[in-house]
C-alpha cells in the first residue's frame, strides 16, 4: 500500500468513538533503551513489549476527545475507512513566553510503519502548531531505540536543511524542542 492510497485528514470530536482504534496495532517489541549514565547516553538492554489493550485504546480515544474539545488537533491517515496512523497536538500554549505546543502522540499501526506515513503526519501537525501560534514544538518520546531514532533522523534532516535552528534534549528524558520558523512552514507547503 502506498501513501496515495491513504486519506489524510483531521478528525472531528464526533469521530472519536470507542471503535475508532479497534483495528489499530500499537505492538512494538523493545529490546534496548537509552539510559543516562553520568554525562553520556548509553543504549542498554531493557526488553519489554509495548502494546495497547482495549482499555488503553479507550484512554487514547478519551485523550482525543479532550484535546479536540479544547482546540487541539488529531490528524490521521485512513485506509479504506480505517484509522491506521495518527498524531495529536495540544492547543494549550506553554513556556515562559507561551512559545510551545506539545505533540502529544504520534503512532503508526504495526504493519504500516517505515512508509513515510508518520513523517507526513508529523509535518502536518508542525504546520498546524505554527498556525496556532507556536514557535516551538515540544516532543517527548519513549526512551527505546526506535522512537529516538525517528526523532533523531528528523532532527538531523532538518538541521542539514537549515529548517531547524534550535534543539535541546532535556536532561534525563527523551524530549526535544523545535523552533517552527516561517521558512519551515513555507517550505513544507510547496
Amino acid at each position: 500500500m502506498g501513501k496515495n492510497e491513504l486519506l489524510f485528514r483531521f478528525l472531528s470530536p464526533e469521530e472519536c468513538t470507542p471503535g475508532l482504534l479497534c483495528s489499530f496495532e500499537r505492538f512494538q517489541r523493545v529490546t534496548h533503551c537509552w539510559r543516562r549514565e553520568g554525562e553520556h547516553w548509553v543504549l542498554k538492554e531493557a526488553p519489554f513489549i509495548d502494546d495497547w489493550d482495549a482499555g488503553e485504546k479507550r484512554e487514547v480515544i478519551s485523550l482525543f476527545r479532550s484535546l479536540t474539545g479544547r482546540g487541539g488537533k488529531v490528524y490521521g491517515a485512513f485506509h479504506q475507512g480505517v484509522l491506521i496512523a495518527f498524531g495529536a497536538l495540544d492547543a494549550i500554549l506553554f513556556g515562559s513566553r507561551r512559545q510551545y505546543l506539545q505533540l502529544v502522540l504520534l503512532h503508526v499501526s504495526r504493519t504500516l510503519r517505515n512508509r513515510g506515513i508518520g513523517t507526513e503526519i508529523f509535518f502536518q501537525l508542525a504546520r498546524t502548531a505554527h498556525g496556532l501560534g507556536a514557535q516551538k514544538l515540544y516532543i517527548s518520546t519513549q526512551s527505546s531505540r526506535r522512537p529516538r531514532r525517528f526523532t533523531k533522523v528528523w532532527v538531523v534532516f532538518m538541521l542539514r536543511r537549515s529548517i531547524l535552528n534550535w534543539l535541546r534534549p532535556s536532561p534525563g528524558i527523551s524530549s526535544w524542542s523545535m523552533i517552527l520558523r516561517k521558512r519551515l512552514v513555507v517550505r513544507l507547503q510547496k
